[in-house]
């Protein structure tokens, strides 16, 4: 797509409407200073940040992603999902995956042994020179790959904390016949 706003507001919006769907509250906050959307669970009153990153898929399989540096270290108390959406030729898939978890991949990936591996090593928190942070994800049928590991856990899953709500606001009710 040539318009890259309109790829990231579509893949925003999707995710957004994949929370309401499920029976979350989604909108995107008034000035965006960090987190793309916040979901709320009205029968609880807990809200989570949700930054979605939105990509192609190029020709080869594989999508690359700029995230923030100290977003991804940063703890709050609301806890921060990253969503990374990729349009494929039939539509949308995607990976949910908490903040904690994303940092843990990220970690793994620097500590790793790169001897015989092509190319340099990952530059570690001390060693960067920005806060821009790049993440290539090949994206297959049933696995999507990025950093070192195998993200199929959270491809097209939605984490326990956000099961289907099927009662009191935003309920999702079964399709009647």
């Amino acid at each position: 797509m040539e318009k890259r706003a309109h790829l990231g507001m579509a893949g925003l919006h999707a995710a957004m409407s994949e929370f309401l769907y499920r029976g979350y509250n989604a909108s995107e906050p008034a000035v965006d200073i960090g987190d793309d959307a916040h979901v709320v669970d009205d029968q609880t009153g807990t809200m989570w940040r949700l930054q979605v990153k939105t990509a192609d898929q190029s020709e080869d399989g594989g999508a690359t992603y700029l995230l923030s540096r100290g977003q991804l270290r940063e703890v709050k108390e609301n806890e921060l999902f990253y969503m990374f959406m990729v349009r494929r030729a039939q539509g949308w898939r995607f990976i949910l995956i908490g903040r904690t978890e994303l940092a843990e991949i990220r970690s793994s990936f620097e500590r790793a042994d790169r001897a015989g591996k092509p190319g340099r090593r990952p530059a570690t928190e001390e060693d960067a020179r920005t806060d821009a942070l790049a993440l290539k994800i090949e994206w297959s049928d049933d696995d999507a790959r990025g950093w070192g590991s195998s993200f199929a856990a959270y491809l097209d899953c939605w984490p326990d904390k956000f099961p289907k709500n099927t009662s009191g606001p935003g309920a999702v009710t079964p399709a009647r016949r």
